[in-house]
């Protein structure tokens, strides 16, 4: 509901201003996009890398909690909420309009995926629907956060994180061409990543999490945790 408030509130569009950042290291992205859809494989293969962020989302929580790793979950959401409302408070007054519908992308099914971000800042459209809701913000990327902080809560499980790692590292590298996303938005998401992490550190304090052998401190003392 934020991002969505936040594009209503029509402020100038920086997309220009992303591209220009992106040429600045000679980053063209309809080239990239080009060249990603004339490889079918590799079109496949990250489309289903940026559609698996949904059954990471789902299947997350199941492993940590069965792992006994609550703690580590329970630092993603904080991590989460932290990153979802810096991306929002930056998107509102630095909204940019999807790669997809800017390039004028042929791909119906990918502008309809965003085609709510110009009829929402123009008041085409006030009414919004649960059911239909889309991913209006490009500046950061929000994929490219959870790129990083999925990874980093499955730190603790070596054989799960195995597999995160590199599903994540595709479904970064499948955020511009199949999020419609600049060069410049995943690097803002991974900054955003960065600093949601370090504030929830702070917030959550730097705590070991009373794990079986960790040192506490308590009352200027350091004592062993033990298992009850």
């Amino acid at each position: 509901m934020l991002q969505y408030l936040s594009v209503s509130w029509g402020a100038s569009d920086v997309a220009e201003v992303l591209i220009s950042v992106d040429e600045t290291f000679g980053i063209q992205w309809p080239r990239i996009y080009a060249a990603v859809h004339a490889r079918e494989w590799l079109d496949i293969l990250l489309g289903a890398a940026y559609d698996s962020l949904f059954l990471q989302m789902a299947l997350m929580p199941f492993a940590l909690i069965i792992a006994g790793k609550v703690e580590h979950y329970a630092e993603f959401v904080v991590q989460f909420m932290t990153a979802a409302l810096i991306v929002v408070v930056i998107a509102t007054p630095f909204p940019a309009e999807s790669a997809f519908t800017h390039f004028h992308v042929p791909d119906v099914s990918a502008t309809a995926s965003v085609s709510d971000f110009s009829d929402f800042r123009s008041g085409k459209m006030r009414e919004l629907s649960f059911g239909t809701m889309q991913g209006l913000v490009s500046f950061p990327s929000f994929h490219a956060v959870l790129a990083v902080l999925i990874p980093y809560a499955m730190r603790r499980l070596k054989h799960l994180f195995l597999l995160f790692l590199p599903l994540n590292v595709l479904m970064l590298a499948s955020t511009p061409v199949r999020g419609g996303h600049y060069l410049t938005d995943v690097a803002g998401g991974l900054a955003v990543a960065v600093v949601s992490i370090w504030i929830a550190s702070r917030l959550l304090g730097d705590r070991s999490w009373s794990e079986p052998g960790a040192v506490v401190a308590t009352d200027g003392r350091s004592q062993v945790a033990r298992e009850a």
